[in-house]
């Protein structure tokens, strides 16, 4: 048996102890759930090892690639609370990230001389650099991992994704 399939066969397995526990369970709905968390598991493994074989810092989390990439993206500074936003993140955590980053010497905060309360965010002359090769190497990993999908097997799984997240938030996030 193929280690795609063991796992598979292993999921199914654990989808149907569910449905034996809880007959009310609809095991294929657990199938598939349990599918996307090792998917996502996956993802996030085979993205560290990929980012650790690559010159940058070992302290580059999930997180903070999302502020360096929110910043190379927006190709000038951002308010910490835009940043926020585009996170999703509360204050406290932003907070938190832009320090860790800051002690790194990624970020610079520069007070916004409107409204001395908030700060704008830029990227350093070191930030730029790590992006220069992090957001590319992140960019290749997406496309490598979705090269076997046809365009339109790519738009049926972004749809499902979305109505996945959109079932979750319903009826959990409301």
């Amino acid at each position: 048996m193929v280690e795609g399939d063991e796992t598979r066969e292993r999921i199914r397995l654990t989808a149907e102890r569910y449905h034996a526990e809880f007959p009310w369970a609809d095991a294929d709905a657990i199938e598939v759930y349990l599918s996307l968390v090792h998917a996502q598991r996956t993802i996030a493994a085979g993205l560290e090892r990929y980012l650790s074989s690559l010159p940058l810092p070992k302290t580059t989390t999930s997180a903070r690639h999302t502020v360096l990439r929110t910043l190379y993206f927006a190709h000038d500074r951002l308010s910490q609370n835009q940043i926020g936003r585009e996170l999703g993140v509360s204050r406290t955590n932003i907070t938190n990230l832009m320090d860790g980053l800051e002690e790194e010497g990624l970020i610079r905060r520069v007070v916004n001389p409107d409204d001395r309360r908030s700060n704008y965010v830029e990227l350093t002359l070191e930030g730029e650099r790590l992006c220069n090769v992090l957001i590319p190497a992140v960019t290749k990993f997406m496309v490598d991992g979705l090269r076997g999908f046809s365009p339109e097997q790519r738009a049926q799984l972004s749809e499902y994704l979305a109505r996945f997240r959109t079932e979750i938030e319903a009826e959990h996030l409301q």
